[in-house]
């Protein structure tokens, strides 16, 4: 479909701008991507296409793709919606079952300050904290529920369903194409890019030091990463991220079986480290500690009263 094609195609040649404007013709780009592509306004690509004798996608056409991917996307769509609730609903326990661990620290403080007043509020805060936390399990339960019921009720497939193409020339993957986070697929990978888009938005998004991008692009150091990033539609990064080893030293690591930047890979992977630039690396050093000295007050709180 026209949201999927990879844009490698060499525009400045005949061959490359037949197979655009075919691509066109048959509605798998819409006229605004095509255009695009070719670096043309819209009237150039119609004048274009009228010299070339490619005629525009009928309304027929165009209905039958529209109407062919919203099939394919609602899917997707609801199962990415379904994950998005699930993970905001399992965030959503943890943070207030940290919740109920304050509320328990503070509650003791109260209790051996004699603040009789201050106990019952804590106290009844308690409470109505556990019946949240219930909540959000039982709706994490629904959720979990409600997808394998899904899965079970999609798993009707039978021979009828099977439909053979023939004639059809081989699957040719695209290098610079890479689907990033729809449904249950594949999720964009800031550890471990591969391709060169991968390693320009890497770069981009604050992952990757200009030095290592050249390195895994295989260019020379003085040759400039923003042409490259600008060829395939990918912003400038207004700030250099730190190597992946400065970010560990400055988080306080240690070595994980000899690698320092295991646990900087595992909080990318989980969300935990917005990028490697300086500020966000900062940040997180400093939510870590103030989360480490709470929950060590908390832990000799709880052993005292023990």
């Amino acid at each position: 479909m026209a949201w999927q094609y990879p844009f490698n195609v060499d525009v400045t040649t005949h061959t490359g701008q037949d197979e655009i404007l075919s691509l066109w013709s048959t509605a798998e780009l819409a006229i605004g991507q095509a255009a695009w592509i070719m670096k043309m306004t819209h009237e150039e690509f119609i004048a274009l296409a009228k010299e070339r004798g490619v005629s525009p996608p009928s309304e027929e056409l165009v209905a039958s793709k529209y109407a062919e991917l919203d099939a394919r996307m609602k899917p997707l769509a609801r199962t990415g919606v379904r994950r998005q609730a699930r993970e905001l609903v399992s965030e959503a326990f943890e943070q207030t079952r940290r919740g109920h661990g304050y509320l328990t620290f503070l509650h003791r403080k109260a209790q051996d300050a004699n603040l009789r007043i201050a106990s019952i509020f804590y106290a009844a805060a308690q409470t109505e904290v556990d019946r949240a936390i219930k909540a959000l399990a039982i709706a994490m339960t629904h959720i979990d529920d409600a997808k394998r019921a899904e899965a079970e009720a999609n798993d009707g497939y039978a021979e009828t369903s099977a439909r053979v193409l023939e004639g059809l020339d081989p699957v040719v993957k695209r290098p610079d194409y890479y689907l990033i986070g729809i449904g249950d697929g594949p999720v964009f990978d800031y550890v471990n890019p591969t391709s060169v888009h991968d390693i320009l938005w890497s770069w981009s998004a604050g992952f990757l030091t200009a030095e290592a991008a050249q390195g895994m692009l295989g260019i020379e150091p003085n040759d400039s990463l923003d042409q490259h990033a600008r060829n395939h539609g990918i912003p400038i990064p207004t700030e250099e991220a730190l190597t992946p080893e400065h970010a560990a030293l400055i988080l306080g690591d240690e070595p994980v079986k000899g690698d320092l930047t295991f646990q900087v890979r595992r909080r990318i992977k989980s969300g935990r480290l917005n990028s490697l630039r300086r500020n966000d690396v900062e940040a997180r050093r400093l939510f870590e500690e103030r989360q480490n000295t709470l929950l060590a007050e908390i832990a000799t709180t709880s052993g005292a009263d023990e």
